[in-house]
């Protein structure tokens, strides 16, 4: 994958939030991604939903919890 959403403004690129969800195991909540990154809630669900729509992350609820998953 190309990180061409690395932009000078956003302090995060995409490899870091694929790199979290390898860390924990190939399976992270948002909160997991969000202190294994270093960034806000909202932040590490838009960034995982931008992952999903690329079709490189899957996201999916458990109870009241979303978990995603690297296809």
């Amino acid at each position: 994958m190309d990180d061409h959403r690395k932009d000078p403004r956003r302090k995060y690129s995409l490899t870091d939030f694929i790199q979290a969800v390898k860390v924990e195991g190939g399976e992270a909540t948002t909160p997991e991604i969000r202190d294994e990154v270093g960034c806000g809630h909202e932040t590490a669900r838009r960034r995982m939903k931008e992952l999903e729509d690329d079709g490189i992350a899957e996201g999916r609820k458990i109870g009241s919890t979303l978990v995603w998953t690297l296809v």
